[in-house]
Order: structure tokens, then sequence, then C-alpha cells
């Protein structure tokens, strides 16, 4: 599909070229909504795939996804809460990465509110 080779292409641009997503004026902000979109996806593959470029984003660019880590935290923990293995493993993978290239104090902020969610799931994954 057209989403997937777009997710591919994003993430061989995040490995090899980041200084394209991380100019100034870059697009970084938005290609990081729209993959987060793709992560909720029903089609596993797609899901699976938007989960894989979350994190390599976040170790491309580190510290300045920070302001969006909270958007990004609850979607990938849902994931990770997911009945499906195939998904869930991804998205354990990807919380590693982000959790590995995030600042701390705003990482510490976002699980500790996702270990308050109502989902037991979350909060274990949390």
């Amino acid at each position: 599909s057209v989403q997937f080779a777009a997710l591919d292409d994003l993430r061989r641009l995040a490995a090899f070229a980041p200084a394209v997503l991380l100019a100034p004026g870059g697009s970084i902000g938005p290609v990081l909504d729209h993959a987060l979109e793709l992560c909720e996806s029903p089609r596993s593959a797609l899901a699976r795939n938007g989960l894989r470029c979350l994190g390599e984003l976040f170790v491309a660019a580190g510290h300045l996804l920070d302001a969006k880590l909270e958007g990004v935290i609850f979607p990938a923990l849902r994931r990770a809460a997911d009945t499906n293995h195939f998904i869930a493993e991804e998205a354990d993978q990807a919380l590693c990465e982000v959790c590995h290239a995030a600042g701390v104090g705003r990482l510490i902020g976002a699980l500790t509110s996702a270990a308050a969610h109502k989902s037991p799931g979350i909060r274990s994954k949390a």
C-alpha cells in the first residue's frame, strides 16, 4: 500500500538522512503525527510498521520530540497491551527506543500519568 511504502521511506530518512527531517522548518512534527495515526490502523502490518517508525524517529531526533512525548506514549502503551503478540512485541520495542531517546523529565511525567490509567494493561506496561 501507499501508506506502508511512505512509512518505509520515512524510516529510511530517519536512519540515513535525519538532517532532512530535523532541519529548521523541517517536517518532523507533522510526520510524527501521521506515523502515529498509522499506529492505530486495524491493519496489523501497517500498525507494526508505524510503531517501528515511531521508535526510529525518536532515535533520530532524540530530545527534539520531547514535546510530543505524551501523545506518543499512550498509543504505544495501548498497542503494547494489545492481545495480538505481533503488535505488542513491536510496541514494546518502540517504547524501549522512545524511552532511551527521550528526556528523563518528560518521560517520567508521561509514564506517571500512564501508570494511573484506568486500563490494567496500560498500567502494567507503564
